[in-house]
């Protein structure tokens, strides 16, 4: 009901601040303390507190643009080029422009700079995020939504602990004992990581094996990888199987190191991100096939849908179906 909508009024009340901080906090103008901006963005999220003009943007498309964010180290990568194509691709059926974000901050126009937003791979600190779903835009987090904080109105995952079971399990049924992965290290941010070196430690406590990990950058130089897995490969307990987490590295892998051949000092590798270049379907690779452009087109859809409704819907839930490009020598395992 309209009496129990919660105003600006209100919020600087329960501050103990002016109507004018309140106001120019949550438009993103004016001269706020961060601290300050911060804690109204957060109380007036808390308080369920939906800008009016969020609902006629919805309504109405004032911008008729949406914003496509991806991890800020990680722009480089296929996986995103071709992800980025298929929101734009979806976007244009749509009649809404994209605005590629290069920062997670504020727009200077405001916290409404889009009628909506697609974020891939979303960072766990992305102000950005929390502040679009605090006012009501509709967000779509493909791939790894934030843990804590409010939830997107869709979240569309790929199930990373299905995926690396398959991989480990038939792995082991090839012949592996002391498996490894190379997952990137903090310089990306993401629940992406985190999800899938859990899924990874989970299988090897079910496999009855260490879970040996190793952290690599995310924009590390082709000759440091093959220097960290060289390494590896030198120790007492060197890993027979290694899955890589980052795309290509399977691949720069293999060239350099001749890894993933039946003969060959680790037979069994695997791509978790399968370069479609290099890695899916390379006879020496087994590789996750996400298939990114369509990713992207159907994060793009969805979000167009949220749009178009007019009316968010509460957090829900899609997964993304992938499939594993199998090595000719590896023994399956469903």
């Amino acid at each position: 009901m309209a009496a129990d909508r919660v105003t600006i009024p209100q919020l600087a009340r329960e501050l103990g601040v002016s109507v004018g901080t309140v106001s120019s906090a949550l438009s993103g103008t004016g001269r706020v303390a961060p601290a300050t901006r911060q804690r109204v963005i957060d109380h007036a999220a808390a308080r369920g507190y939906r800008k009016n003009s969020a609902a006629r943007n919805l309504k109405v498309g004032a911008t008729q643009a949406i914003e496509l964010h991806l991890p800020r180290n990680a722009r480089h990568l296929s996986f995103y080029i071709d992800f980025a194509f298929g929101v734009v691709d979806a976007a244009a059926a749509a009649g809404l422009d994209v605005l590629l974000t290069t920062a997670d901050r504020p727009r200077s126009g405001g916290l409404l700079a889009a009628d909506g937003a697609v974020f891939i791979d979303a960072e766990e600190d992305s102000e950005r995020l929390r502040e679009l779903i605090a006012f009501g835009v509709p967000v779509v987090a493909a791939d790894g939504a934030p843990v804590s904080g409010p939830h997107p109105n869709l979240s569309i995952d790929i199930d990373y602990d299905e995926v690396m079971g398959q991989l480990l399990r038939s792995a082991f049924a090839s012949g592996a004992r002391r498996p490894m992965l190379i997952a990137p290290d903090l310089s990306l941010a993401s629940s992406w990581r985190d999800r899938v070196t859990a899924a990874f430690e989970g299988w090897c406590e079910r496999l009855g094996v260490p879970a040996a990990v190793r952290m690599f950058p995310v924009n590390g130089p082709d000759a440091d990888i093959v220097a960290l897995v060289r390494g590896e490969l030198e120790q007492p307990d060197a890993p027979d199987s290694m899955i890589f987490a980052g795309q290509r590295l399977a691949a720069v892998c293999s060239a350099a190191l001749r890894l993933g051949y039946a003969d060959s000092a680790v037979p069994w590798i695997a791509s978790c991100a399968g370069d479609p270049l290099s890695e899916v379907n390379a006879p020496q690779i087994s590789a996750l096939d996400t298939q990114p452009h369509e990713f992207g087109r159907r994060s793009g859809e969805a979000l167009a849908a949220l749009i178009s409704a007019g009316q968010l819907s509460s957090a829900t839930h899609e997964v993304w179906p992938t499939r594993i490009a199998w090595a000719e020598h590896w023994q399956r395992v469903d």
